[in-house]
C-alpha cells in the first residue's frame, strides 16, 4: 500500500495534469486583483498578494484526517496522564517544568485542570505514513481558521479546478462551522442564550484599518452562520460587578485573539479584569488564556522526555512515538537520543544537520534556526545565544520530508516547482474540520515557511 506521502503526491500530480492544459484561463481567474478574489482581498487575507496563492489546491487522503484526529486525541491525553502522574496535578509544577515567567504565571487559572488544545492549529510533518507535530499552535488565537473556510469556496466556485474536486469527491475544509456550533454549545451549558452577544476580540493594536484583518473575517464568519459576533478590542470591554460589556451592550462570550504574548507584563493590567470577570462567571472566555499558556512547545520536550523513558501507558506510546518529535530543553547536561546517553550542547553542535532551535514561547516563527539551512558559525552563536537568553529554548529533531510539488500563480500562469512543505491541522473540540499546506515563497525551497503561499486542503 502507498505510505500517505506517495498518495497525496499521486492524488496532486494528477490535478497539476488536469490544471496544466488550463494554466493561463487560471491565473487570470485568480488573479489577486481581479472578481474571484474580491472578498478576499475585501478582507485582506496575505492570500491575495502575488505569488501567496497555492493553484491548485493541496490534495490528502481522507485517511490522513482520521490520523490526525486518534494522534491528536492521544496528544492530549498523555498531557493530562502526566499531569496528575509526574505534577500530582498542580498547575505550579507545570509552570516549573515548562519554565514559565513569572509574568506569565500570574495569567494562571489553578481551578480547573488543564485542557490541552481543545481548539489549536498545530503545526506538523509529513513523512511517508507518519505525521509528526512539530509546533502545538494551542489556543483560541491561533489563526487562520476562517481563511481557509473563504479560500475553500474560491477553489469550489473555479472553474476546471472545481470541476475535478467534485469528480473526485473532494470534502473541503468546513471549519468556521464548528467552531459557531462550539460556541453555541458553550453559550446553552452556561445558561445564555444561543443568540447572546459573541465579542471576538484582540488588543487595539491588531485591530483597525492598519492590520490584516484577522479578527473583522473571522466576526464575519461567525455571523455567516448564524452567531451574533461584533469585533472589538480587549480596552473597550467594561467589566463591571454584575456584567460585562462592550459599546453598552451585554457581552455573553469572548472569542479571545489575545494572549499573554508579547508583552505578559505591559499586557496584563488591560486583560486582568476580564480573565477575572471570567473566572466570576461573569462572562464566557474561549477559549481561557491558561489552556494555551499550558500547551506551549516546552510541551513537547515533555512528551518527548516520557516516550524516551517508556514512561507512557502502551497505547498512548503507539500513537504517540511516530507524532512526537525528538525535543529537549538546551542546556548544559546529560541527554538521552535513540537511547544513547549524550553531552547535550556538543551533541547539538555536532549534529546540526539534524536539529531545529527555536525558543519555547515564541510565535511567528521568531528565533527559528534551521541547522541543515545554516553555517556552523551561525549555528554555534544561535546556540550560545539561546543558552545566555533569559527565556528557555529547545533543540529538536529536523522532521526530514521530501520536498513536495507546488503550484502558484506566477507571471500570468500557473508555475509548479518542488519545495518544502508543512502541515497545520485545525482542531475544534474532538474533530479536524480542516488542514492547512505552507510551502516556502516562490523560488525559495526553505523549510523555514515563514512569510509562505498557503492553502485549504481538500480531503479525497
Amino acid at each position: 500500500m502507498a505510505s500517505l506521502a506517495q498518495e497525496s503526491a499521486e492524488l496532486n500530480a494528477a490535478l497539476m495534469a488536469r490544471t496544466a492544459g488550463h494554466a493561463n484561463m487560471l491565473a487570470e481567474y485568480f488573479d489577486p486583483g481581479g472578481d474571484a478574489l474580491a472578498l478576499i482581498r475585501a478582507h485582506r487575507i496575505p492570500q491575495a498578494l502575488p505569488d501567496r496563492l497555492q493553484v491548485p489546491p493541496p490534495l490528502l487522503p481522507a485517511r490522513a484526517r482520521h490520523q490526525i484526529g486518534t494522534q491528536h486525541a492521544a496528544f492530549r491525553a498523555a498531557l493530562t496522564e502526566i499531569f496528575e502522574r509526574r505534577m500530582y496535578g498542580q498547575w505550579e509544577r507545570l509552570a516549573d517544568e515548562l519554565h514559565l515567567s513569572g509574568a506569565t504565571r500570574r495569567y494562571l487559572n489553578q481551578s480547573h485542570r488543564p485542557r490541552w488544545s481543545a481548539i489549536a492549529r498545530p503545526d506538523c510533518a509529513l513523512q511517508g505514513d507518519a505525521i509528526m507535530m512539530v509546533e502545538p499552535n494551542g489556543g483560541s488565537s491561533c489563526g487562520g481558521l476562517p481563511d481557509m473556510d473563504m479560500l475553500g469556496r474560491v477553489f469550489e466556485a473555479s472553474p476546471v479546478i472545481g470541476d475535478f474536486l467534485r469528480d473526485v469527491g473532494a470534502a473541503g475544509p468546513d471549519i468556521m462551522r464548528q467552531v459557531a456550533d462550539m460556541l453555541r454549545s458553550r453559550l446553552r451549558r452556561a445558561g445564555r442564550s444561543a443568540d447572546g452577544l459573541v465579542l471576538v476580540s484582540d488588543l487595539r493594536e491588531f485591530v483597525g484599518d492598519e492590520v490584516p484583518g484577522h479578527i473583522e473575517i473571522f466576526a464575519a464568519e461567525l455571523r455567516r452562520h448564524g452567531i451574533r459576533a461584533q469585533l472589538g478590542a480587549a480596552e473597550d470591554v467594561e467589566c463591571g460587578t454584575q456584567s460585562v460589556t462592550w459599546q453598552g451592550q451585554t457581552v455573553d462570550l469572548i472569542y479571545r485573539f489575545w494572549a499573554d504574548q508579547p508583552d505578559p507584563d505591559g499586557q496584563y493590567p488591560v486583560l486582568q479584569p476580564v480573565l477575572q470577570a471570567a473566572r466570576s462567571g461573569l462572562v464566557i472566555l474561549f477559549d481561557d488564556l491558561d489552556d494555551q499558556i499550558a500547551t506551549t512547545k516546552a510541551a513537547l520536550v515533555i512528551l518527548s522526555e516520557e516516550l524516551e523513558a517508556g514512561h507512557l501507558p502502551p497505547d498512548l506510546e503507539r500513537t504517540l512515538s511516530s507524532f512526537i518529535p525528538w525535543s529537549r530543553f538546551l542546556a548544559d547536561g546529560p541527554a538521552t537520543v535513540d537511547g544513547e546517553k549524550v553531552d547535550l550542547l556538543s551533541w547539538c553542535i555536532a549534529n546540526q544537520h539534524r536539529l531545529v532551535l527555536k525558543p519555547c514561547h515564541g510565535f511567528a516563527g521568531r528565533g527559528v534556526t534551521i541547522g541543515r539551512e545554516t553555517t556552523s558559525t551561525d549555528w554555534a552563536q544561535a546556540v550560545d545565544g539561546a543558552l545566555a537568553a533569559d527565556e528557555a529554548w529547545l533543540a529538536q529533531m529536523l522532521v526530514d520530508n521530501d520536498a513536495e510539488s507546488v503550484g502558484v500563480i506566477h507571471g500570468g500562469t500557473i508555475v509548479s516547482e518542488k519545495t518544502f512543505t508543512s502541515y497545520g491541522y485545525f482542531i475544534v473540540g474532538n474533530d479536524v474540520p480542516g488542514i492547512i499546506r505552507r510551502s516556502a515563497p516562490f523560488g525559495q525551497p526553505s523549510r523555514l515557511v515563514i512569510h509562505s503561499a498557503h492553502g485549504p486542503v481538500f480531503f479525497v
